[in-house]
């Protein structure tokens, strides 16, 4: 083998290495907070009325959970939530938000959720499992117990029809006490 040649072959070995080295200190330089997440999302087991996405492939901290109930008052709506994890997550819960204005006892109208597991009640042993199930539980069985829309709330303990024509009137981008919905059919 005539000199030249050992020498670029020399030269590719050193660039693999380099690029191997280069991709280790990558993979050196994860959080913690970062390794979990990619641990919860590799074991996400999504129910068919649940889709995440990702909008910044390279940024797996924030990303979208589209809920899409198929039974109970909100079937057939199409939900978004921005999620939020920060540096501090397992320790700190995910910041979750819906980015549309809906009638729901537990989501207020500038999206915040009202879901213990997210407050209170988070341990660093819940994951990203946990928020979506609750996220999904939310749509299936609205608490007007815990509300953060109160007049959402009162509506459902006092009179369940109003409640049900509200939130159909909602999820078709109506306006009524004064608040502009988002359609979400």
């Amino acid at each position: 083998m005539s000199s030249w040649v050992t020498d670029l072959l020399r030269l590719r070995q050193k660039q693999k290495e380099q690029k191997e080295r280069t991709l280790a200190r990558k993979a050196g330089k994860l959080s913690p907070a970062t390794i979990r997440l990619q641990n919860d999302i590799t074991k996400l087991a999504l129910p068919d009325s649940i889709k995440i996405q990702f909008p910044n492939p390279n940024n797996k901290m924030d990303f979208i959970i589209i809920v899409s109930p198929t039974e109970g008052y909100y079937k057939n709506g199409h939900f978004k939530f921005s999620i939020n994890v920060n540096e501090n997550y397992p320790i700190d819960p995910p910041k979750v938000k819906c980015t549309q204005t809906i009638y729901h006892p537990n989501i207020d109208l500038q999206g915040n959720v009202c879901l213990n597991i997210l407050r209170a009640d988070w341990t660093p042993a819940l994951d990203l499992n946990s928020v979506v199930y609750g996220l999904n539980l939310l749509f299936n069985e609205p608490n007007p117990n815990d509300p953060l829309n109160k007049n959402a709330a009162n509506d459902l303990i006092k009179n369940e029809q109003v409640f049900r024509s509200n939130v159909c009137r909602s999820m078709e981008g109506m306006v009524f006490d004064n608040v502009i919905f988002d359609r979400v059919l």
